[in-house]
């Protein structure tokens, strides 16, 4: 993060379209990697805390992340124990549990890999793969991209958060597909719809498969709470994402 990010700074505008680059050019370059920015991190926590104790607050809503969690090979719920395996997952940990001291009604949403139009990180996954094919690059996959995990799209996540917010939904809630995909499942549908000539290829890989390989996400109290949800699964959503941005 730049340094000026820890003055309190007003971006009036932020949603048009000289704000909004405002913002991007500030912002941190992605999930959080190193001990400098779960610090970054944590100042915003603390930041939202101090404006909590100067204002009452009916309500709060934290988007946090399913990097809480304990690797599993079972489907992860709620109540599945809090043991994350890398820095991005220890701020979340770390952000829920000052919000819970604060005693304001709150809400965590832990989505799970995200995709779809308007990402700004195009980390692995779907989001680069579609990257890459509107480019005419080839997909490059480590190992044979072999580990599923599950992927939801931003437009769940939404209607998951809105529908949470209508009805004063607290403690936390899983944001997912409910369903696992391997990423050269999802690498080879982004080639079948792409327009462009393109490979999917692989490079070794620099260590082991991130949570062992698998990490399915339970979303029975999601669908307590949205009783109609059908999620978009990932194969449906990046072949409508690639169509839709061409």
């Amino acid at each position: 993060m730049v340094e000026v990010a820890s003055r309190r700074i007003v971006v009036i505008g932020s949603t048009g379209f000289v704000g909004n680059a405002v913002l991007n050019a500030s912002r941190l370059d992605g999930p959080c990697k190193s001990l400098e920015s779960l610090e970054c991190n944590l100042k915003i926590a603390l930041c939202v805390i101090r404006a909590l104790e100067q204002c009452a607050v009916a309500y709060l809503l934290n988007v946090s992340s399913d990097a809480v969690y304990l690797d599993s090979r079972e489907p992860l719920t709620e109540a599945s124990p809090s043991g994350p395996s890398n820095w991005h997952g220890a701020m979340h940990v770390a952000r829920e549990a000052l919000l819970n001291a604060t005693g304001v009604p709150t809400l965590h949403l832990r989505p799970t890999l995200i995709y779809g139009a308007g990402d700004p990180h195009n980390g692995y996954g779907p989001n680069q793969f579609m990257s890459r094919a509107r480019r005419g690059e080839d997909i490059e996959l480590f190992g044979d991209g072999e580990e599923r995990r599950d992927h939801v799209h931003i437009a769940d996540v939404a209607r998951a958060a809105l529908a949470a917010l209508r009805q004063d939904v607290t403690g936390s809630l899983n944001v997912a597909s409910g369903e696992t995909r391997s990423f050269r499942e999802i690498a080879e549908r982004v080639v079948e719809v792409s327009a462009t000539k393109i490979r999917v290829t692989s490079k070794p890989r620099s260590g082991p498969m991130p949570h062992g390989g698998f990490r399915p996400i339970s979303i029975a109290r999601l669908q307590t709470v949205l009783p109609n949800y059908a999620p978009m699964l990932v194969l449906e959503g990046v072949e409508r994402e690639v169509s839709h941005r061409g």
